[in-house]
């Protein structure tokens, strides 16, 4: 792909080769796909992602020998800075662009970027530098035509104006063939209008009346008008000139935000560069240390084979201990685990056992009336008249007697709340009587319920507990 055939902006087309290449690859490799990339979002008119590109680009070729690509990538920056309305940079990578070009040694490159570079200095009014390289090129067949109407273009902007010699310059390349734009065509009416040729020059705006033109166009319309004594159009055509001129301005003011971008970037590449250099100096550092040792033990090995042999042995021997004393230690350590588990569900089971018949005992008390064993409890132990108030309570007693069995408990009603979140506070209630060791009887008496329906309840509730595996499994199984 070059400059002439590349028209592409499907961006995918090598979005997967420059993600691959960002990590494998030669430089070589790295630095054609980067440009690809740029010239694609060039055409795509995205011009500060290309400049990234390139930029990137740039920074890999500098590690290949090709000065061909290395002309394109600075003549691409040059354009695309010209697009992003920053003249300044873009005559810095004219300049690099015509010396690659040079040492490539191309006569047809060397004056394309002669072209390109004297349109720069053009267009940073620096006209005699200009001027210099269109006379050189003007012998060149290809940019002969191209030669004359910048030195044209030059004449009618340079200080003090020449009139006569950009109408020369025009002439001389409309005979040879050449084709002016609008905005030359104006320029040529303007340089016939100062040389006292208005006839001519009214031909020519007669032909470019209704023709679109772009902001700089304004200015020679301007001009013409105000030689013409024509001030009311004349401050007409500044007004609109201004106007976009002002649009030009503050874009070229977005440019520096641009360039800090691209200079952040140019010092971010450099850095990996740099650190990228350091890791290959480390890497080297630690083959020859590899590859030393390995030799200071082959002639270690070729001195004392026996000895080496003995030592090898002893190692594997030691080894063999080693392993051996680990797998002792792991198959220890899972042994202890697994009886610490076993001792501590076995407390668990008779802590249950005990705390469950204490309030087995309170459950025999129930009659068929609460409020008479309640009455009954109230003057045997204040502690029983408050465990029964709360369960004969509603949702705030309820809540306290809750509080009571996870002190009692290790919060183990918490910890169904949280490993079973779907439970309401029915199904809690009931897990709760379960837990202190009420019989269905008594459970189904305080609840109101079937016995025989509560049963299937409680039996369906403890099943998908114990089924559910949590770190509070095994407290779950020592009260269910």
């Amino acid at each position: 792909i070059d400059r002439n055939s590349i028209d592409t902006t499907a961006i995918r087309l090598i979005k997967d080769a420059t993600e691959y290449y960002r990590h494998h690859g030669s430089a070589k490799d790295r630095m054609r796909t980067f440009y690809y990339q740029g010239r694609i979002l060039f055409n795509r008119g995205e011009y500060t992602a290309a400049i990234v590109s390139f930029l990137e680009s740039m920074d890999y070729s500098n590690d290949v020998d090709d000065n061909w690509m290395k002309g394109m990538i600075c003549s691409l920056l040059g354009s695309t800075y010209n697009h992003n309305n920053n003249i300044k940079d873009e005559l810095v990578y004219a300049k690099k662009s015509l010396a690659h070009f040079c040492e490539y040694g191309d006569s047809l490159y060397i004056d394309n970027a002669r072209f390109l570079l004297a349109i720069s200095f053009h267009n940073n009014r620096l006209f005699n530098q200009s001027d210099s390289l269109y006379h050189i090129i003007l012998d060149s067949p290809s940019y002969t035509s191209l030669a004359l109407k910048g030195l044209a273009s030059n004449s009618i902007n340079k200080s003090p104006l020449e009139p006569g010699a950009a109408i020369k310059y025009f002439d001389e390349a409309i005979s040879r063939g050449a084709v002016l734009s609008a905005a030359e065509l104006y320029r040529y009416a303007y340089a016939l209008i100062l040389d006292g040729k208005e006839g001519a020059a009214d031909k020519i705006l007669d032909r470019l009346e209704g023709i679109p033109v772009d902001v700089g166009t304004y200015w020679w319309k301007y001009s013409i008008a105000k030689e013409k004594h024509d001030y009311a159009g004349a401050l007409e055509l500044f007004e609109t000139y201004s106007t976009k001129r002002d649009s030009l301005i503050n874009a070229r003011l977005a440019q520096s935000l641009y360039r800090a971008e691209s200079e952040h970037y140019a010092a971010t590449a450099q850095e990996a560069k740099h650190h990228t250099e350091r890791l290959r100096l480390l890497l080297l550092l630690i083959l020859v240390s590899s590859c030393l040792s390995l030799f200071i033990f082959y002639l270690l090995r070729q001195r004392g084979k026996m000895k080496e042999k003995i030592a090898r042995d002893e190692l594997e021997r030691k080894l063999s201990e080693a392993y051996s004393l680990v797998e002792l230690t792991k198959r220890q350590s899972e042994s202890y685990k697994k009886k610490e588990e076993e001792k501590l569900l076995r407390l668990r089971s008779s802590f249950a056992s005990m705390y469950q018949s204490q309030f087995a005992r309170m459950g025999r008390l129930f009659g068929t009336n609460l409020d008479i064993s309640i009455h009954t409890m109230a003057s045997q132990n204040e502690t029983v008249e408050a465990i029964f108030s709360e369960i004969a309570g509603g949702k705030k007693q309820q809540k306290k007697f809750e509080a009571r069995i996870n002190a009692d408990l290790d919060n183990i009603i918490k910890k169904l709340r949280t490993d079973f979140p779907s439970f309401d506070d029915d199904t809690i209630r009931l897990l709760s009587y379960v837990i202190v060791g009420f019989k269905d009887s008594t459970i189904a008496t305080i609840l109101n319920d079937n016995p025989s329906t509560l049963r299937t309840r409680k039996s369906r509730l403890k099943q998908k507990i114990l089924d559910t595996p949590t770190e509070n499994t095994s407290l779950y199984k020592a009260f269910l």
